[in-house]
């Protein structure tokens, strides 16, 4: 069975414009992390051009996810293709509306990546299963990534636009749980707080 291992993680990251620091996730160039931001109060450094930079990096985020899940489409059958169809729709109107957003700041949004590019940094997809463990840590990495970004956007309009996404990406992970585990409600909602955590 494949497994998202160190070496690939760290090149999915790359591929992501994600950087992993103290333990955690934060978009790249976003800054460092402080006792304020961690506690969810708007970072007193945030700027405009700072937040083009989370968006943009987020928006790397969703482009890689769509990259992903149409990887996965051609290993996947039944119920869980059809949700994997339903998640690659809405990863692709995430990074729709982030492109949008950053447009409108007077930024230039961060391009797709060439497809093969995305699929030297996933690790061997062989089947269903595979599949569904990878996209599982995919949608938590950008869980975690969203949880530290948020905080450091200036624009309270953003966060809002951003903590919807954020939601829907835990609402895509309880679905690859429940897919996961055989439909064991027990497994789809494993923890109280939506972190990122990964999961085995």
């Amino acid at each position: 069975m494949a497994r998202t291992t160190p070496s690939n993680r760290r090149e999915f990251l790359r591929v992501a414009g994600l950087s992993a620091t103290a333990g955690t996730l934060a978009f790249a160039g976003c800054g460092g992390d402080d006792d304020e931001s961690a506690l969810g109060i708007p970072d007193p450094r945030a700027t405009p051009q700072r937040d083009r930079a989370i968006l943009n990096g987020a928006l790397n985020l969703e482009n890689t996810a769509v990259a992903a899940y149409t990887v996965g489409l051609a290993l996947l059958r039944g119920a869980v293709r059809r949700h994997a169809e339903r998640f690659l729709d809405q990863e692709r109107e995430h990074a729709a509306a982030l492109a949008g957003l950053v447009t409108r700041m007077g930024g230039e949004p961060n391009r797709a990546k060439p497809a093969e590019e995305y699929r030297a940094a996933f690790p061997r997809l062989e089947g269903e299963t595979d599949f569904l463990r990878f996209a599982t840590d995919l949608e938590n990495v950008g869980i975690s990534a969203y949880v530290e970004g948020i905080p450091k956007l200036k624009d309270g309009r953003l966060r809002q636009t951003v903590a919807s996404i954020l939601s829907d990406e835990a609402q895509h992970v309880t679905v690859l749980l429940g897919a996961r585990s055989d439909g064991r409600p027990e497994a789809t909602v494993r923890e109280p707080f939506v972190t990122g955590k990964a999961t085995a």
